[in-house]
């Protein structure tokens, strides 16, 4: 385990024991597992009724996420599975691997698997349970960050897939490259990654939809994010200069 998720760890666990099942956002923790992703109510019961123990439970939710064609959905399925299957992350992230590097085979794999595997990654290194051996680097790292190279792949397939949510996934990158959970020398250039993520979250964010409540939930607090981004946003049509990242 790295210094930083060594120091986050202790906290993590009090607030993740907690709050495991909880739909009420918090305002502080790690942001990809201790922050409710709101859904929409057509999923909501059926993501409530997933099992938590019994012969199979990580199974259960992988079938779900199958059956889900919802980013929002796959997120909160993703995270309750982190929060109450701490002890199987191993497994976890092999069986999402496993259903990514099945799916290419046949040519069926889409911005969904990625999320799914990028997500899981990303709440598992937030509760501090990724560990680094000397080295190597944590699986899908990029920038320091486990998972963020899948993140990206989700991403840019999203552009192909024509599903018009691109946003939705900058939101789940931003949880995923908050700077609230690095510090050190990495500090800066993950802000940066941040921000670009939030800015394109935005960019694409309705007044009243699910993204916008999702983002007031979950990233307002960090030094005014959002408002931050707008203004990013405003002074990029007026010809500036914004800090943009390679994908």
């Amino acid at each position: 385990m790295n210094r930083t998720t060594r120091v986050l760890s202790a906290a993590s666990v009090l607030t993740a024991a907690a709050f495991a099942g909880a739909w009420a956002p918090l305002v502080s923790g790690p942001p990809m597992v201790c922050n409710e992703v709101m859904v929409d109510a057509e999923y909501k019961p059926s993501i409530e009724k997933l099992p938590t123990s019994g012969s199979d439970p990580v199974g259960s939710s992988l079938a779900a996420l199958s059956a889900s064609p919802d980013f929002f959905s796959h997120m909160e399925i993703v995270r309750r599975l982190c929060m109450n299957q701490r002890d199987k992350g191993d497994e976890i992230i092999h069986r999402l691997m496993q259903r990514v590097v099945d799916g290419e085979a046949v040519g069926k794999v889409g911005s969904n698997e990625w999320l799914d595997l990028a997500y899981a990654i990303g709440c598992f290194n937030q509760l501090g349970e990724i560990e680094r051996k000397k080295g190597q680097s944590a699986p899908g790292e990029r920038e320091g960050i486990p998972g963020y190279w899948y993140m990206l792949r989700a991403i840019n397939l999203e552009k192909h897939e024509h599903r018009a949510s691109p946003a939705t996934l900058h939101f789940a990158a931003a949880l995923m490259t908050h700077p609230v959970m690095v510090s050190g020398e990495n500090k800066a250039k993950v802000d940066a990654l941040y921000r670009f993520h939030m800015r394109e979250a935005v960019r694409g964010m309705s007044p009243g939809s699910l993204l916008e409540k999702n983002m007031q939930a979950n990233l307002t607090s960090y030094e005014g994010a959002i408002e931050r981004a707008r203004k990013e946003l405003a002074a990029e049509s007026h010809g500036g200069t914004p800090i943009t990242t390679k994908k």
